[in-house]
């Protein structure tokens, strides 16, 4: 377990509370999230000067389905995203996205093991491994995205990780 936390503390360990709870969602179904995107950005980097604002995990869309009729049963409140094949999940101020693997490997990014083990704060689960977090950064400042400067910055200081 980490020591180190981001700049914005507090909502970090707010959101770390609130991603138990989807990973256990997760795991009732026979589901094991893959983090990536910032939070698995600050693990790698330990970068104590950004923001973590919300959860980014990888699972099989073949049980999105299944994933949003559990939310709507629960009553968490989420949006099932079939075009852009995601689903969030909202709470408070704070956002975790269930993002397709099947779209991520579209891509290219085809790895015999992408991933590693993770303790997420006493939950097992998967990280993407550095490879190719650093390659879905570098993807990331190619597209047309909400945050390219944010996204290149985070490809090169992943890069010099290597």
């Amino acid at each position: 377990m980490i020591k180190i936390y981001p700049k914005n503390k507090n909502k970090f360990l707010r959101l770390l509370r609130f991603g138990k709870v989807i990973i256990e969602i997760c795991k009732k179904i026979g589901i094991m999230p893959i983090v990536y995107g910032g939070f698995a950005y600050f693990i790698y980097t330990k970068d104590n000067r950004i923001n973590v604002n919300d959860l980014d995990f990888y699972i099989s869309e073949k049980y999105f389905e299944e994933i949003d009729k559990i939310l709507n049963k629960k009553k968490i409140k989420h949006k099932y995203d079939k075009k852009w094949r995601t689903i969030q999940v909202f709470k408070d101020d704070m956002k975790i996205e269930l993002d397709s693997m099947e779209k991520w490997s579209e891509y290219g990014n085809k790895y015999r093991r992408p991933f590693k083990k993770f303790n997420f704060y006493g939950k097992n689960i998967k990280i993407l491994n550095l490879k190719a977090l650093t390659d879905v950064y570098k993807r990331a400042t190619k597209m047309n995205t909400i945050e390219p400067k944010q996204n290149k910055k985070k490809y090169l200081a992943l890069k010099k990780l290597k």
